[in-house]
């Protein structure tokens, strides 16, 4: 074979995957701070064939639990919005302490509920 052959590029591949990397950062401008903290946060659907069951994961919560509920909570109305335009939700009971405030798992909040359709 001629060392002149057609090969498949690579770069393009790995420089896309640099680029969804960079992408997939918040802008520091843009964060939202809750109780004066940022927590970043994850939405996905609980399953692949029920999308309107949610689970939305909160990390740096033991900076304030109660900022990170604010935040997981914030983070499943966009979830429900963009997927189904609606920011109705019926939640799950997050455990909480005598004094109520969320229990963590260490510094991970995690909150559910479920986007309700008109």
């Amino acid at each position: 074979m001629n060392s002149s052959a057609i090969r498949p590029a690579k770069k393009p591949i790995s420089a896309l995957v640099a680029l969804m990397l960079i992408s997939s950062c918040t802008n520091k401008d843009e964060r939202e701070y809750f109780e004066g903290n940022y927590y970043p946060t994850r939405a996905k659907a609980a399953s692949k064939d029920n999308r309107l069951s949610f689970a939305v994961t909160v990390k740096g919560a033991g900076a304030g639990p109660e900022g990170a509920l604010m935040a997981g909570m914030h983070a499943g109305r966009l979830y429900c919005i963009s997927n189904f335009g609606t920011s109705g939700i019926e939640w799950m009971p997050v455990e909480k302490d005598e004094e109520g405030i969320p229990v963590l798992d260490g510094e991970i909040l995690v909150v559910g509920g479920e986007c309700k359709l008109w």
